[in-house]
């Protein structure tokens, strides 16, 4: 019982710990939880945890006017045709005081009903920049993340171009608490 004790004692820093990541260009930041370490950061991009990322953001140039729904609608059609494919909620949302598109999915991986993915997306256009956040899990390890997702979703802050980034963990974001609460298999 003692060395189960300090074996905890260990590793509970490791597995409470957390990130703040910072894109080099200054376009988006996120406290990421112990549980998606380590991520892969680069300018415009990141992928929690790096070998198998589950989290992914992305930021692009997009011609100025582009649409927050097309963007969307993108991410909707990139999985469309997979089997069993459902979109389980869409629904626009303030980040920063930003539009935000979030759209939760279900597909079924290879075919099999025993193998539902879950993907949510968070698309916002900030002038000339488009920006997609993405969380992706299976049954097997979804149940394992949904707090972490959903901590790290309410940490994203987006900047347009020229604004300060905030670069500090703040409570929760308007609109987007308990935003993964809830979704069962």
């Amino acid at each position: 019982m003692r060395k189960l004790f300090v074996c905890f004692l260990v590793l509970a820093p490791a597995l409470l710990a957390q990130q703040l990541q910072v894109d080099p260009n200054g376009s988006f930041s996120i406290v990421i939880p112990g549980a998606l370490l380590p991520c892969d950061l680069g300018p415009g991009s990141l992928a929690c945890p790096s070998e198998n990322p589950a989290l992914t953001i992305t930021v692009k140039d997009v011609p100025a006017g582009a649409s927050v729904k097309l963007m969307a609608l993108n991410a909707e059609d990139s999985l469309i045709k997979k089997p069993r494919f459902k979109m389980i909620k869409k629904e626009p949302v303030s980040i920063d005081t930003n539009t935000t598109i979030v759209q939760t999915m279900t597909f079924n991986n290879l075919s099999n009903v025993t193998l539902p993915v879950v993907v949510r997306t968070v698309d916002s256009v900030l002038g000339t920049k488009a920006f997609e956040l993405e969380v992706a899990c299976n049954q097997s390890t979804c149940r394992n993340l949904m707090d972490a997702f959903d901590e790290a979703i309410q940490s994203l802050h987006l900047a347009k171009k020229g604004q300060p980034l905030r670069q500090e963990k703040t409570g929760s974001v308007g609109g987007l608490q308990d935003l993964l609460k809830g979704l069962k298999f």
